[in-house]
């Protein structure tokens, strides 16, 4: 993914700073420095553009009645050029820059795409403004690391976050639709949260819209792949584009998981053919480097495991393929509204925020229970040919260390054969458990007051307790 950072402001020490962290972020591409500013970008070539005044990071597409077309340079020079940018036609996701040379004291303005799909993270420090598509980015410039529990809070425990607030206690986010304009110091920003238009329902305009976007002008040089899971979405999309135009197919994952073998079986009834991309599994370095990447563009959004899935767009962007997926159908259906419609109808009604939440919810560990603050995967080591890692977990007061194989060489054991002669044989591979042998273990030894051995015992027993339940696991009388 493509990313910009940069420092508008006169002080010189800012711009230094901002410029050498630019310079040694992976994938830099190109920068802009004036007396006032400094803005740089990085990541893939295709989706990273600029101009005399202006730097673009994503892909912007205009749409028409009949096709969508990636937006180039010219295409930007001539909306940038604009005292007040046209951009809210555009679909696609995008960070775009533009600034003044001529302001001695730095001007600069900022716009996102309609549905927020980039964010762009914005702080002032003294008298400079700090701009970075990266959390991490945003961090490292200003120095404000500290994590804002209450902003994470609603980014974990929402299905979607309702605020605009970054993770990070000092730095702004600039959402949906957002506009930042910076002059004289001061700093003015405006967000237009997207909401669906309110018109009558009309199937053939809709039809007509998203055939539009499956049927898009490829870029130069490139190839379009529909990504085919076997799911609704993705065979709506097949199903449109198949008969109309050629088609190029690809799905992720083992060739016998269920999705893939799906996947293939879709692509020969239509006699097309299919590109099956296994995941990749790297060795510890890359894994390590991977996932630190993973976590500063998804922000605990998907899980670490996702990142193996992930690496196979650099796959498809390597075989000069760009590809369209269902991957949003699931709000074009309404799927996380619906329950909130049917089945929360009621708490909407009466504007019962309480009784709402829990159609809100996304069920995740509870990492700010006591027993969880602190955790960390923090260092590796090798010992021979083996990886290992340690995990410290704490758990009240109590520090747990436990040591992980992740690959490598195996461990092994030295036995007598039936005949006297020594024989190698595979080692133990499971972990001990906890605790070890002789250790006494009460649970009531670890429980603080009443209500905590409630709560143990009501998780333990959480099939006669839980209000919540499915088909034939769900009690009509609860306990």
């Amino acid at each position: 993914m493509s990313w910009l950072m940069g420092c508008v402001g006169p002080d010189p020490a800012a711009i230094s700073r901002t410029r050498s962290l630019a310079r040694q972020a992976p994938g830099f591409l190109f920068e802009t420095e004036w007396p006032a500013g400094y803005v740089a970008a990085g990541g893939i070539p295709e989706t990273s553009l600029r101009g005399p005044t202006w730097m673009v990071v994503g892909a912007g597409l205009h749409s028409t009645a009949s096709t969508v077309r990636r937006l180039d340079t010219a295409d930007w020079q001539q909306r940038l050029s604009a005292p007040d940018p046209a951009l809210a036609d555009l679909d696609g996701h995008f960070i775009a820059l533009r600034w003044d040379t001529s302001d001695p004291a730095g001007a600069l303005s900022a716009f996102t795409d309609a549905l927020g799909l980039r964010t762009l993270y914005h702080a002032d420090v003294g008298s400079s403004l700090y701009l970075a598509s990266r959390l991490d980015a945003i961090g490292a410039l200003t120095g404000r690391q500290t994590l804002d529990d209450a902003a994470f809070g609603a980014h974990w425990l929402l299905i979607n976050q309702l605020s605009q607030h970054a993770l990070l206690a000092g730095v702004d986010r600039l959402g949906a639709g957002g506009r930042l304009h910076w002059k004289a110091g001061a700093r003015q920003v405006t967000q237009h949260p997207w909401s669906p238009a309110i018109t009558s329902p009309d199937p053939t305009a809709f039809e007509h819209r998203l055939m539009s976007l499956v049927l898009p002008e490829d870029p130069p040089g490139r190839t379009l792949t529909l990504g085919l899971s076997g799911g609704l979405d993705s065979r709506l999309l097949l199903a449109m584009r198949s008969g109309k135009h050629s088609v190029h197919l690809h799905t992720f994952g083992d060739a016998n998981h269920r999705d893939a073998a799906m996947a293939q079986q879709l692509a020969g009834a239509l006699s097309v053919s299919i590109d099956v991309i296994p995941p990749l599994f790297p060795d510890p370095d890359t894994c390590f480097r991977v996932l630190r990447e993973h976590m500063a563009t998804t922000h605990a959004v998907s899980p670490a495991s996702s990142v193996f899935g992930l690496q196979s767009f650099g796959t498809l962007h390597a075989r000069g393929r760009w590809m369209i997926d269902g991957g949003f159908g699931e709000i074009a259906r309404q799927q996380y509204l619906n329950r909130l419609r049917l089945r929360g109808r009621d708490a909407v009604s009466r504007r019962d925020a309480t009784r709402i939440a829990p159609f809100l919810w996304l069920h995740r560990v509870d990492v700010f229970s006591e027993d969880l603050r602190g955790t960390g995967l923090d260092c590796r080591w090798s010992h021979g040919a083996k990886e290992f890692s340690v995990t410290i977990v704490f758990h009240k007061s109590q520090i747990r260390e436990k040591e992980v194989w992740i690959m490598g060489g195996e461990s092994s054991i030295k036995k007598k054969r039936f005949d006297g002669s020594e024989v190698e044989i595979l080692g133990e591979t499971y972990e001990a458990g906890s605790p070890g042998q002789g250790d006494k273990y009460n649970w009531q030894d670890r429980i603080g007051d009443k209500q905590e051995m409630l709560k143990f015992l009501q998780s333990g027993l959480r099939y006669w307790y839980s209000k919540e339940g499915f088909g034939s696991e769900k009690r009509k009388t609860p306990a």
